[in-house]
């Protein structure tokens, strides 16, 4: 069994029926998906947190990352095994925030993180 995340795609939340998905360049191996359980006064709640590092400081990065940060978005994540989960819903949406880091032996790039929380939690589709 392949661990890690193999690619990470986005698309507005108003389109409807077969828009296409739009691909994050992410750096392969950097993707990280954990859920976590918790009970809230409401009912059960998932944490749905999706971490990756997105290569090269650039203007044209910076504008994306910057839609993805100001609109609302729903993610396809697919796993190395080739399974794809859906992040976000009408009523729940994710929401992306991200670091830039520029530094000695590390690349240049952005540090992004997704944080979607439901009272459904993942949905694999394939």
């Amino acid at each position: 069994m392949k661990l890690g995340i193999k690619k990470i795609e986005y698309r507005h939340k108003d389109v409807t029926g077969n828009t296409a998905w739009k691909q994050l360049n992410i750096v392969q191996f950097s993707g990280t998906l954990a859920e976590e359980w918790s009970e809230e006064p409401a009912g059960m709640l998932s944490t749905v947190t999706i971490q990756a590092e997105l290569r090269r400081s650039s203007e044209q990065n910076d504008r994306l990352l910057l839609e993805l940060l100001k609109s609302q978005h729903h993610y396809r994540i697919t796993d190395m095994n080739g399974y794809q989960y859906l992040i976000g819903t009408a009523d729940y949406l994710p929401r992306l925030t991200y670091q830039r880091a520029i530094a000695k032996l590390n690349p240049n790039g952005y540090k992004l993180k997704l944080i979607y929380k439901s009272p459904k939690g993942l949905v694999i589709s394939g």
